[in-house]
């Protein structure tokens, strides 16, 4: 019941945060001027318009563009393919795994469960895949790491996009490995089986921070900043 209660403010917190950043941004006046204050009223009405747009042919053909523009320079021939597999691995996983945690009392188990496995360990292949390609890329330059030498102020302040993303993409990738632990763990005979709840409990945990931070990184990446 309390992973529930978590992954559902964490996951709207999390949403919340996203979409009122970008109204703020879509409210913000094109001149050097003060930012008109946060209004709920139109918040409401600019998120249901997002949320009716979503749904609508031209922006799934835009998003599909963007894959394509994004997938030629990052992942070009055939490792786009490994990427889409990356990508649609991590949607049945998350989709899979959160709503049995969340709906089902007992928890995954059946047909769903053996596609989970499966899956998974597709997962751990193409995530050790996809860190052997991109690791480079998201080196931190010494500028950066100076930033985790502030241990005296445990805010980041004046920190580009480019090292969120960073950050982002190393939590991902941290925490995906810790899921790829967790589960060789509970499924070999090495611990006791009272060890189970402990492995499952940081398997459902990392998983949400994994989710949080692959939903932050495809705002920041693949939608567009809002027009005043």
């Amino acid at each position: 019941m309390l992973f529930t209660i978590i992954t559902i403010l964490a996951l709207l917190g999390v949403l919340f945060r996203q979409t009122a950043l970008r109204y703020r941004d879509s409210q913000t006046p094109a001149a050097d001027g003060p930012a008109p204050k946060f209004a709920w009223n139109g918040y409401g009405a600019w998120l249901a318009a997002r949320a009716k747009s979503a749904f609508q042919f031209d922006t799934v053909r835009k998003a599909g563009a963007e894959f394509e523009r994004w997938t030629a320079r990052y992942y070009p021939g055939w490792m786009k393919w490994l990427f889409a597999a990356f990508v649609l691995c991590f949607l049945y996983l998350a989709g899979s795994g959160f709503f049995f945690a969340v709906f089902i009392a007992r928890g995954i188990y059946g047909l769903p469960l053996v596609g989970h496995v499966v899956l998974g360990g597709l997962f751990a292949v193409l995530l050790a895949a996809l860190l052997l390609w991109r690791a480079r890329d998201y080196r931190f330059d010494e500028r950066e790491e100076a930033v985790f030498e502030r241990v005296a102020c445990p805010v980041f302040k004046n920190v580009s996009k480019a090292f969120v993303r960073k950050l982002l993409f190393w939590t991902f990738a941290f925490f995906g490995l810790v899921l790829i632990l967790t589960a060789l763990l509970s499924m070999l005979p090495i611990l006791p089986a009272d060890a189970q709840p402990t492995l499952i409990l940081f398997h459902k945990y990392s998983a949400l921070i994994a989710l949080l931070a692959a939903v932050v990184f495809v705002d920041m990446t693949f939608i567009p900043a809002p027009r005043p």
